[in-house]
């Protein structure tokens, strides 16, 4: 095989995989809209001790809902264009957004912090922060420089932004006096909220 075969395979490969990264989701995204099968939003796993926790895949980014004593914490969002179908996953699965007492973003990036303010707004919940990640919240975007593992991931990556036409913003978050800003990591705020956990503040990827 000649190094002109092996590049056209793999652009070819590439391609694909933009394909079923960009093009499902987006498919079943439009279905979603019309009222059919939510199912495959949520996906129930459990601890070592039994417990439920969730992952909640509403787009191409994940987002994990934990139990707390008085309703759940969830950990980062989605993009802004996926609250709607991650509404719809968490009543299937018989979670009300009201029950969302605590929010902790990781870092100001779209697809962690695209629909905090409304999710904020809509459920009332408490917010965790960290401070590296105030500025980048409350612009509402961020700078992507494509930095990546290796140059098939940069193509992806780029391929992937160009084809969704991302501009990487979001509706400004703004954390209120009631809200939570972290320093550093913190293991006594998530126990006082019966979470076995550590909040971990990250810049980025």
């Amino acid at each position: 095989m000649n190094t002109r075969t092996r590049s056209l395979l793999a652009v070819s490969a590439l391609l694909v995989l933009v394909i079923v990264v960009v093009a499902i989701p987006a498919i079943v995204r439009t279905v979603d809209r019309r009222g059919e099968d939510v199912a495959g939003v949520v996906t129930t796993h459990y601890a070592p001790d039994g417990s439920e926790y969730w992952q909640i895949s509403a787009g191409p980014a994940n987002a994990w809902l934990l139990p707390a004593d008085n309703g759940y914490l969830l950990v980062d969002t989605g993009y802004r264009e996926d609250y709607d179908r991650f509404v719809a996953g968490l009543e299937h699965v018989g979670i009300d957004i009201a029950d969302i007492r605590y929010l902790f973003i990781t870092h100001a990036h779209d697809e962690h912090a695209g629909f905090a303010a409304r999710l904020k707004r809509e459920a009332g919940c408490t917010l965790i922060v960290p401070r590296d990640s105030l500025d980048g919240l409350a612009a509402g975007r961020f700078d992507w420089e494509g930095v990546s593992v290796n140059v098939a991931v940069e193509m992806v990556g780029r391929l992937y932004n160009a084809v969704k036409q991302r501009d990487f913003s979001f509706e400004p978050v703004e954390p209120r006096e009631d809200d939570i800003v972290l320093d550093e990591s913190d293991t006594e705020i998530a126990r006082e909220w019966g979470v076995a956990g550590t909040f971990v503040p990250t810049p980025g990827h």
